[in-house]
């Protein structure tokens, strides 16, 4: 073979060479590109995944600081209101505790003794203020007498409500089981523990069920009440036909 015919064929090999390394550089580009895609894809899901892991925290914060807040907040309203209530409500009592000894001499000369204790006196007042107008007293009373005679008795003693406002009008409205106002009464010993009830307190102590008008100013104070009396005359009906009138000065005001 000439040296033309071999330089020739050279030639022709290098041509066909050339297409198939440009081939083969275009897609190791492509192969390099999609990695660094697929790197950039990677970095990207690995951005979204850690912003969506602080979201949650975030929404997890949020909704703690809300349920503390509402708790909180519930806390308050329920401080507010125990404290209005006890702004509105007062509770007062009494409880008295006593003995009793009792001698007594028969005909034949014998004596019979006897001993006891009581639970004589346990009394509950609730009072509450409703509103600027509107006002509720309740007493509740217990008594049990001594050396257990089955008299025991739980009562409400007392049961009013009343209709004022001081700042406004002087007068006053009041209805319900009360004790009037029927005189009053001068006791030399008030305090004395042997006098629980004295004579002139059981005889001017009136429990009815009344309608009561009351007037206060200036040291002066006034009231007239109608009731229902016990005290039923003959061949009269049954109504509300009693009535009584208090008035008192005080020159401390």
């Amino acid at each position: 073979m000439s040296k033309k015919m071999v330089l020739l064929v050279l030639c022709m090999f290098v041509l066909g060479c050339v297409p198939a390394l440009a081939s083969s550089g275009s897609l190791e580009s492509e192969v390099r590109e999609l990695i660094r895609q697929n790197q950039r894809l990677q970095a990207e899901n690995k951005a979204l995944m850690e912003r969506l892991e602080q979201v949650e925290k975030e929404i997890a914060r949020m909704k703690g600081e809300e349920k503390s807040g509402a708790v909180f907040q519930a806390s308050q309203e329920e401080e507010g209101w125990l404290k209005g209530l006890s702004q509105r409500v007062r509770v007062s009592g009494l409880v008295e505790f006593g003995g009793a000894y009792a001698s007594t001499e028969n005909e034949d000369g014998s004596n019979d003794d006897a001993s006891d204790l009581a639970m004589t006196t346990v009394e509950l007042h609730v009072d509450a203020t409703l509103n600027d107008w509107t006002s509720v007293q309740t007493v509740l009373l217990y008594e049990d007498p001594t050396f257990d005679t089955g008299e025991t008795s739980l009562d409400v003693d007392a049961a009013v409500v009343t209709f004022s406002d001081p700042d406004r009008t002087p007068l006053s409205l009041s209805a319900g089981v009360m004790y009037l106002p029927f005189g009053a009464l001068f006791e030399h010993f008030p305090d004395d523990p042997l006098i629980d009830a004295p004579l002139t307190l059981l005889l001017g102590e009136a429990r009815e069920k009344a309608l009561l008008l009351g007037y206060e100013s200036g040291g002066i104070s006034a009231s007239a009440y109608l009731f229902n009396g016990d005290v039923k005359e003959e061949g009269k009906d049954d109504h509300i036909d009693d009535f009584g009138l208090d008035i008192h000065w005080s020159d401390r005001v």
